[in-house]
């Protein structure tokens, strides 16, 4: 009979090989794909490189003898600390360059390097260790009590990850509603999830190296396959709100538009206050004119085509002209439009409306449309046939 274990790591090379290439396949340049597939694919390669050359079943069943193996910790923690970096680029994409890369990767690449160097100069090889009391009478050892740190590595990594995602997200989502009409594709809140998923994985992952549980590697790699299954998902649809590199400089996110602020200088106060009422007049009129609004990739900056301000003043403008943010702003112009829609043709269906509107999805839509009118779409539109049918 077929080891569990081994068919556990088969389905999951299977996951991180073909998904990191087609995740390379579809990068079109953007680097968090990049940077997900090298992910994938060098854990993919590793795990295969510990199957082809582990064929003896024999191994698998010690896998559940072995505790706190130094092997484990230092490719999980390996694993974290790539995970790590593409969270960075998601949440400030460009900030992580090869020095900042280098500066995450160093703790672990140091203890690493300094545990290997001193067991091969001393010549010793990696002590198994049966249980927690084998490991308290050998705890004197450089061997043994080095994988303290190397565990301790590990659970800053986690911590840290889980820091960076929470402390941004606020700053991400602000970002998305002042800059862009249909920032549904590039919420982050799935990224919670994922964060879940791994707390999983990390709790499992402590129970195969403390051996707390018979079963806890098939647990691992179940949960290790469905939630990088998961990340798979969405990190080839994940659109990215910044430009490339837009943190190349700072994480600060006020600092980062002040150096990559493009078009004019910001106007002086009084000129642009007293040229509010007219900005509002030419952006009203292009918006009915254009409609630039039925373009699902409409973003702050386009707006910059008809009024002399750079982004800063552009998102000024439409929070004091309108009291609102940009997509508050645009959505209810494309909701204007979907009711125009109705109005004039009853055959239309409501998939065609939000298409035509610039909805980038039909649950977006519906949503936005319920909130604005009270109403469904279907609902307005079967409102509208009854109005039609008791004027004719």
């Amino acid at each position: 009979m077929v080891n569990p274990i081994f068919l556990a790591h088969i389905a999951c090379v299977q996951l991180f090989i073909l998904g990191g290439i087609f995740l390379l396949l579809r990068s079109r340049g953007i680097r968090s794909r990049q940077l997900l597939s090298g992910i994938f694919l060098l854990c993919g390669i590793s795990l295969l490189m510990a199957v082809l050359s582990r064929s003896d079943d024999s191994y698998y069943t010690l896998m559940r003898t072995i505790f706190f193996p130094p092997t484990v910790v230092i490719t999980g923690t390996f694993i974290l600390t790539l995970t790590l970096l593409y969270i960075f680029e998601v949440v400030r994409p460009g900030w992580v360059g090869w020095k900042r890369g280098a500066g995450v990767v160093l703790p672990w690449l140091g203890l690493t390097v300094l545990y290997h160097s001193v067991l091969r100069i001393e010549g010793e090889p990696v002590r198994v260790l049966s249980d927690a009391t084998d490991m308290l009478d050998h705890i004197h050892e450089f061997n043994v009590w080095f994988r303290i740190p190397l565990f301790v590595l590990n659970l800053v990594y986690l911590i840290a990850m889980h820091w960076v995602l929470f402390h941004y997200r606020k700053y991400y989502k602000e970002w998305c509603t002042r800059n862009l009409s249909s920032p549904d594709n590039m919420d982050i809140s799935w990224m919670t999830y994922f964060m879940c998923g791994l707390l999983l994985i990390s709790v499992f992952y402590c129970f195969i190296i403390f051996r707390v549980w018979y079963w806890a590697y098939e647990a691992h790699q179940f949960f290790c396959f469905t939630t990088f299954a998961y990340l798979l998902y969405k990190g080839l649809f994940q659109e990215n709100p910044y430009t490339e590199n837009f943190f190349r400089e700072t994480m600060n996110e006020e600092l980062a538009i002040q150096l990559n602020e493009t078009g004019e200088s910001p106007l002086l106060k009084g000129t642009y206050t007293d040229h509010l009422e007219e900005y509002k007049m030419i952006f009203e009129e292009w918006m009915n004119e254009r409609t630039p609004y039925t373009h699902m990739d409409f973003k702050l900056l386009d707006v910059a085509v008809v009024l002399p301000l750079n982004r800063t003043y552009l998102s000024r403008f439409f929070n004091d002209g309108y009291n609102a943010s940009f997509s508050q702003v645009v959505q209810d112009y494309r909701i204007r439009k979907a009711q125009e829609i109705f109005e004039q043709d009853r055959n239309i269906t409501v998939k065609d409306v939000a298409k035509n509107c610039g909805f980038i999805s039909l649950s977006s839509f519906h949503s936005a449309f319920l909130k604005k009118t009270g109403l469904t779409p279907r609902q307005y539109k079967n409102s509208i046939a009854v109005k039609q049918a008791i004027g004719s």
